[in-house]
């Protein structure tokens, strides 16, 4: 994938997050989370321009995915939108397939993960 990438990954589950963190890491990017929607929206606008991908859950307790995602495209329309749920993409209520990049349904691997994210940046 070449040169450092930086993503931040909003995910509400502090272990899942966690491992997700490890996950990138180890395919070479720098990572940054947020727990909750309205601590990773502060993330997402302090690191705005040096982002080159958001990981971000479905289901937050605080703010809509739907939010954060719309949020993405008016702060940087070029980042790329990662999308994670534990229902499987049809199922999701608002989520329209142009307004993401990929989709990994919960629980996934690191084959997955690694998979999706060398598609994103092909």
């Amino acid at each position: 994938m070449g040169d450092l990438k930086r993503v931040l990954i909003i995910e509400d589950e502090d272990l899942l997050a966690s491992l997700i963190q490890r996950m990138l890491s180890r395919l070479g990017f720098e990572t940054f989370a947020a727990t909750t929607g309205s601590e990773g929206l502060r993330e997402l606008k302090r690191l705005n321009q040096d982002l080159d991908l958001i990981v971000v859950d479905y289901n937050l307790p605080d703010i809509s995915s739907n939010d954060i995602i719309h949020q993405v495209h008016l702060l940087s329309p070029s980042l790329k939108i990662l999308l994670t749920s534990g229902y499987p993409l049809d199922m999701l209520t608002g989520i329209k397939r142009d307004d993401i990049n990929g989709f990994l349904a919960k629980p996934f691997n690191f084959d997955q993960i690694r998979s999706t994210v060398t598609t994103l940046f092909a």
